[in-house]
């Protein structure tokens, strides 16, 4: 009997758009909140299963949209006096304020696991830690700043004017996410809003999270997270498959099937690669003549879009590689390569030949 398997994946892409006033208003007034929000629940966390509470167990499941519930009722009520959620109040809706709670509580989790790790850390140790007498396998020290045992990996606080620059929310099963026209889309919380791009063949039944960003140049996007389901007939298909950097292939199956990075790609991010070498040579020499002037800061900014531009491209890339090879394999056989194991037997070996 042939079993069927289906699963989902997700991807997103970035839109450039332009916001109202009123928009930007809102934006900048849903931030504020959210910054408020993130201070009170780290806050909280810390207090409630931070390190005198490692024993603690964390929720799980149901639990953490019931912990998230509860974050949201005690922040109203201390910071604002309210005893329901009101979005024209606080500018910050809802449920975009739990997608922001699931975002912290999993990086606390994170954080949490590490707390465990470093808790089962003796006394000696922890203090050997904090004076950074400690060293690593490379016989560096592991701890400059001399933080304590349970900092390591920690969630900051923001400080110094720091801020969050993304509102996140969800598509609502009303349809509050939808295409009025080619360059005008409907978003949850900001409404109508114009799109640089075309959005005619986007298939809104795959939208799963809207988000609108504010760069450091003060221009906006919006980033659409889709989800996708993929059915698979499974049928045990094995294959292996080597890492190969010769000629930009990337692997090579056991059926002697190369997957390598497209020569246009290649040239394409070497276009990109020269032009920011030329940027950064035009930076460094006007930081060398005048500092930090508004024509370095105006170099750094085009190195740094130029930078973003080409990580882009090859993250793109790889992705479609990686389908490339699973997508028609269902297990995958790659041998274990220890980089740190192979350059110490390389260099033994060089001692050995000298």
């Amino acid at each position: 009997m042939v079993k069927k398997k289906s699963n989902k994946f997700g991807y997103t892409r970035q839109y450039h758009i332009s916001l109202s006033y009123q928009q930007i208003e809102l934006y900048e007034k849903a931030i504020e909140i959210q910054n408020e929000l993130y201070q009170f629940t780290l806050k909280y966390l810390y207090k409630t299963y931070g390190r005198k509470h490692i024993g603690r167990p964390l929720p799980f499941g149901q639990g953490i949209n019931y912990l998230n519930n509860k974050i949201k009722a005690m922040f109203i009520k201390e910071k604002y006096d309210l005893k329901r959620w009101n979005a024209k109040k606080l500018g910050l809706s809802s449920h975009a304020a739990d997608e922001f709670l699931k975002t912290i509580f999993t990086n606390f989790s994170q954080y949490r696991k590490r707390l465990e790790q470093a808790g089962r850390m003796s006394d000696v140790e922890k203090y050997n830690l904090r004076m950074n007498i400690t060293k690593d396998k490379n016989g560096k020290h592991k701890n400059p700043k001399h933080r304590s045992w349970y900092r390591k990996g920690s969630m900051n606080f923001l400080r110094n004017n720091n801020s969050f620059r993304t509102i996140t929310s969800q598509k609502l099963p009303n349809g509050n996410t939808k295409l009025v026209s080619p360059h005008h889309l409907n978003v949850a919380d900001f409404g109508e809003i114009i799109v640089f791009e075309n959005l005619k063949n986007i298939n809104f039944e795959e939208i799963a999270l809207t988000k609108i960003k504010r760069l450091p140049d003060n221009t906006f996007r919006l980033q659409i997270t889709f989800t996708r389901e993929k059915k698979r007939i499974f049928q045990n298909k094995v294959v292996g498959a080597d890492w190969n950097m010769f000629k930009n292939e990337v692997f090579r199956t056991s059926e002697n099937k190369v997957i390598a990075i497209p020569k246009k790609v290649i040239e394409k991010v070497g276009k990109i690669e020269f032009k920011k070498d030329k940027i950064k040579s035009l930076r460094d020499n006007e930081y060398n003549k005048h500092g930090k002037t508004d024509l370095w800061r105006r170099y750094h900014r085009k190195q740094a879009k130029l930078s973003a531009k080409k990580a882009n491209i090859l993250t793109e890339t790889y992705r479609g590689l990686v389908h490339e090879l699973v997508d028609d394999y269902d297990t995958i056989i790659i041998e274990k390569i220890d980089a740190f194991e192979m350059r110490k037997r390389n260099l033994s070996m060089n001692k050995a030949q000298n």
